[in-house]
């Protein structure tokens, strides 16, 4: 054993000066005397050369700070695969392995589409030499027709070993195209792009490469025991769609038992598939077997729907939290039939704790403009009337495309303006009540931020009120990060 320097005995030194631990330097049994949980939490703290250095201390910090150095793994290369499938160099740490991130080259190009096709290649059989990894995570090219082809291949390849089962946490997210090449790709019947790929290649994503590329509804394999997901895909769906009517290509649907076991759900659309018709007709709706135990749903879109309510409504019974992000101004026609059937959705959701959804807006002439407060304010006063069991918080979230002069650039440079409205819902002895929020407003330069982010697979805090004590007017800066993702 090395004898205990640097950062090992600053650890030591530190809890021993504390009176935590009675060890001293040398005796590498004092941090062991604590509970496994403090013990985590510090190391936690420590940076990867750090815990190099300190797992050659003995071999229990060896055993117990290699699973902490290996827990998550990032392949961006085919040689980071290739690596891993040494058996005599790694075979002792596979086991160590819970995460493993998938990230492929962002900027999509005829060359990198084949690169990224080889990579995947190898990635299948990789994944299956980790017994124990539960999270899974693969940013894919958005090509619409390869895309679908390359996961599908990923995950069917490995649906049919036990790892799959062990598989808790899927994010899935998309790398974007630059969009001059997009059509090149995508209509690779009639290019050069499916062409220019290599034989190996070509076999490897036949078997899921359609003869009919438009109008199907992708639903590659899920894990059965998944508990948390987040999907960043392009169309989604809660229903199934009418047989006359189109669909968009490569529309995502999530099936299969992980409906019974999922717990919280997070889906990045750029559109969501519903049939308004039915809705405003009052026709019953086919949404399939719903998710019996999501408790927290939230749906970033870069346009909102009123008609999506109802669809979440019938498809997640037992829902608590809800929050939809909507990216861009939504512009549709106010009429009283979308507004009660989206508000009656909102209704049925008999378990709903707290809900965040945009603020309802319409179009006049050739502007537009928001439902007023009042409406909103009877309608949740007539909602709270009801003394709903569970209610307790109602959002609705506001940006605006506003215009603004730059005294520096001498121009005319739009900001997007965003202001939060609501109520919380008060149970006392006399029953319910509502407290309404009117909330500040912020201003956002354009082009400082993109208004659509989806980096990370967490679930952030989007029900809290931003200074919920002070009730300001007008213009306040913000930092668009502390806004939610």
């Amino acid at each position: 054993m090395l004898k205990a320097t640097g950062i090992y005995g600053q650890i030591t030194s530190y809890l021993a000066t504390r009176g935590w631990i009675s060890a001293t330097p040398e005796t590498p049994t004092g941090l062991f005397s604590l509970p496994n949980e403090l013990l985590d939490h510090i190391l936690s703290f420590l940076s990867v050369d750090d815990l190099k250095e300190l797992s050659l201390c003995s071999t229990k910090y060896r055993n117990l700070i290699l699973p902490v150095l290996f827990r998550s793994l990032i392949w961006r290369r085919v040689s980071d695969i290739m690596e891993f499938q040494n058996g005599a160099k790694f075979a002792y740490l596979r086991p160590m392995v819970r995460h493993i991130t998938i990230c492929v080259d962002e900027k999509i190009t005829v060359q990198t589409v084949s690169v990224n096709i080889v990579a995947c290649r190898h990635l299948a059989p990789a994944i299956l030499l980790f017994p124990n990894i539960t999270s899974l995570a693969i940013k894919a090219n958005t090509i619409e027709h390869l895309e679908g082809n390359l996961i599908t291949a990923i995950l069917t390849t490995i649906s049919a070993s036990p790892i799959f089962e062990n598989i808790r946490f899927f994010n899935l997210q998309r790398a974007y195209p630059e969009l001059n090449f997009r059509r090149q790709l995508e209509e690779h019947v009639v290019c050069n792009a499916w062409d220019s790929l290599s034989p190996a290649n070509q076999e490897f994503l036949k078997p899921w490469v359609p003869e009919e590329m438009y109008g199907r509804i992708v639903a590659f394999p899920y894990p059965p025991n998944l508990t948390e997901a987040c999907l960043h895909v392009n169309w989604f769906t809660l229903v199934a769609p009418d047989p006359d009517a189109s669909v968009p290509d490569s529309t995502r649907t999530i099936h299969g038992d992980c409906k019974k076991t999922l717990k919280k759900l997070r889906i990045a659309v750029n559109g969501f598939l519903i049939s308004r018709e039915k809705q405003l007709l009052g026709e019953a709706r086919t949404v399939g077997e719903p998710f019996l135990k999501v408790t927290m749903l939230q749906v970033d879109c870069e346009s909102f729907d009123e008609m999506m309510i109802p669809d979440i409504a019938a498809s997640f019974p037992v829902l608590e939290r809800l929050a939809i992000i909507d990216v861009k101004r939504t512009r549709s026609q106010r009429t009283e039939a979308v507004l009660m059937v989206a508000f009656n959705g909102l209704k049925q959701m008999e378990r709903l704790r707290e809900v965040r959804v945009p603020w309802p807006q319409y179009t006049v002439g050739y502007g537009w403009d928001h439902v007023d407060e009042a409406y909103l304010e009877i309608w949740g006063r007539e909602w709270v009337s009801q003394e709903p069991e569970f209610l307790r918080r109602v959002i609705f979230t506001r940006n605006e495309d506003r215009h603004r002069w730059d005294d520096v650039a001498k121009k005319r440079v739009s900001n997007y303006v965003d202001g939060m409205f609501g109520f919380d819902v008060v149970r006392e002895q006399k029953g319910w009540y509502i407290e309404v929020r009117r909330e500040f407003t912020r201003r956002l330069d354009a082009g400082k931020e993109g208004p659509f982010r989806f980096e990370e697979s967490k679930f952030a805090d989007l029900f809290r009120w931003e200074a919920s004590e002070i009730y300001l007017r007008g213009l306040l800066p913000m930092d668009y990060s502390a806004w939610g993702f």
